[in-house]
């Protein structure tokens, strides 16, 4: 195979590189792209899936290329489109390695351990959306909602957020973070943005507890989708934080959700 294609960050690839390949044939933006430039570590769990650059997804510019253009053997893509099951089902069973993870006071919680949490979530609250995988944020391939939503983000490439539009104005949402910062990332925004389509208006941000380390944000993302779940405001919430880790694990072993212990 011949690379007669760059990136959109203009380097051409060499062949040992794995590449996300645009499904659109009318992609503008060289239909090949390197994982770094995304901020993504790694291709997505699913690799039956086709991906559509956010460029083309926004214009919706979803034309499919034939299956002779691409050489599979030479590189690696992403092929078919996401399914609204595909982004809402487990990305992995969990084990004994995932619940170490949760049992360690220090233990930094990944996107499998995250979005069965999510499952749980969304089990409790059937009129509360989103809870979609969070290795769909950073390649742009959020399903827009349009009601009460609790979403958790992936960002910076180490940090867990918690955004919902409940009890929001029309095009807001509320932002829990456990380390707030005064200024809203851009990668924030974009996601959002992602989330919201055309009706995105702003982000608040909600004053909540904060961590006391630097690897227990998925923790209190997770405590804080909890209360929301349960028509609770996290703002309103100190959490007792050496039984969180516990408490975390011993839902997800039960296969149910249950608020944080507080003081």
């Amino acid at each position: 195979m011949s690379f007669d294609f760059i990136c959109m960050c203009k380097s051409k690839p060499n062949e040992s590189e794995k590449l996300l390949q645009c499904h659109s044939e009318s992609c503008e933006n060289g239909r090949f792209f390197h994982l770094k430039c995304l901020n993504y570590k790694r291709m997505p769990n699913d690799s039956q899936t086709t991906w559509t650059c956010p460029s083309c997804r926004k214009k919706g510019k979803v034309t499919r290329p034939q299956k002779d253009d691409v050489d599979n053997d030479d590189v690696t893509f992403i092929q078919t489109l996401y399914t609204r099951t595909e982004k809402y089902k487990s990305l992995m069973s969990l084990g004994e390695n995932e619940f170490s993870i949760i049992s360690s006071p220090t233990g930094w919680l990944d996107c499998a351990i995250i979005h069965e949490a999510q499952i749980l979530l969304a089990n409790v609250n059937k009129n509360i959306k989103g809870f979609q995988r969070p290795t769909l944020g950073p390649v742009g391939q959020f399903d827009i909602v349009t009601s009460d939503f609790v979403q958790l983000l992936h960002v910076n490439n180490n940090h867990w957020v918690c955004v919902s539009s409940i009890n929001c104005a029309p095009g807001y949402v509320n932002l829990m973070d456990s380390l707030s910062s005064s200024v809203l990332s851009q990668e924030i925004i974009g996601l959002v943005e992602n989330l919201l389509g055309p009706r995105y208006k702003g982000i608040n941000q909600l004053p909540v507890q904060q961590q006391l380390n630097l690897s227990d944000c998925g923790v209190f993302a997770i405590a804080f989708a909890t209360c929301l779940v349960y028509g609770l405001n996290p703002s309103q919430v100190r959490f007792t934080i050496p039984m969180m880790h516990p408490h975390l694990l011993y839902c997800l072993k039960a296969r149910a959700m249950q608020l944080f212990p507080t003081i």
